[in-house]
């Protein structure tokens, strides 16, 4: 009967132990996410500002950047409108 107690008590820890190990991953890997997406869109925005300066309305880098940006708002920060608006300012701006 203690032996069958150890045991319980064991997989007990063994179990806690390892979740906490999974939660503390997961935290981890999401901040390095985070980190991420906010440094795209800095680089994104510098990029897309550099553009506007140095490059006509039609010029094909600064509109595949401005496809870029959009779609990064689209599928990474799941903002559509963001996206959108950012396709219409590109094409009425110059």
């Amino acid at each position: 009967m203690f032996f069958c107690g150890y045991l319980t008590d064991w997989w007990y820890e063994e179990t806690r132990h390892h979740k906490l190990g999974v939660l503390c991953l997961i935290v981890n890997v999401f901040s390095v996410v985070t980190a991420v997406v906010e440094d795209s869109e800095k680089s994104y925005q510098a990029a897309l500002d550099v553009a506007k300066d140095k490059m006509p309305q039609t010029h094909p880098i600064r509109l595949g950047l401005a496809l870029n940006y959009s779609v990064f708002f689209y599928e990474i920060l799941s903002a559509p409108e963001r996206a959108c608006h950012l396709a219409k300012q590109v094409m009425l701006t110059k």
